[in-house]
């Protein structure tokens, strides 16, 4: 497939790479195909944070197949799996001063949930899109992936 761009700032290749198991991206790439619908949206909810934010956004994780879900330890029933949410950092901006102007934001219209992770010494953001529009949005901490804190 060739790459194409999902928003303005995101590109279905960009949503569906991984820097960690570059063998794994040619067939992860064949099976998000069928979630395109799903990552566009979530390529939205991306937009939204990165105009809250002023800066852009570097995203280290998107769409994940069983095979690069696996790969990374992420969680069986991730929606990930379903091109539905994505990890990212925010470029020349501290992740805490960004949470805090997140919080804050009225742009979030399309964000389900905003996680703030916090495992094995890395940080970065973790954003669910939602599924149904009147969904509040929601933001979260957790320090080991597993256990979550929900967040004013």
């Amino acid at each position: 497939m060739v790459n194409i761009q999902l928003t303005e700032h995101f590109s279905f290749n960009e949503l569906t790479d991984s820097g960690a198991h570059p063998e794994l991206v040619a067939q992860n790439r064949i099976e998000a195909q069928g979630y395109l619908k799903q990552l566009k949206h979530t390529a939205a909810s991306l937009e939204e944070i990165r105009d809250a934010l002023g800066v852009p956004l570097v995203v280290s994780s998107g769409f994940r197949n069983t095979a690069l879900n696996n790969a990374v330890k992420g969680s069986a029933t991730s929606k990930h799996k379903l091109g539905l949410c994505a990890d990212f950092m925010p470029k020349g901006m501290d992740i805490h001063a960004a949470m805090e102007v997140l919080k804050k934001s009225n742009k979030l219209l399309s964000v389900r949930k905003v996680i703030f992770e916090g495992v094995k010494g890395k940080l970065w953001f973790h954003v669910q899109t939602k599924s149904i529009a009147s969904e509040p949005t929601e933001f979260y901490v957790t320090s080991d992936g597993k256990n979550y804190t929900k967040v004013a």
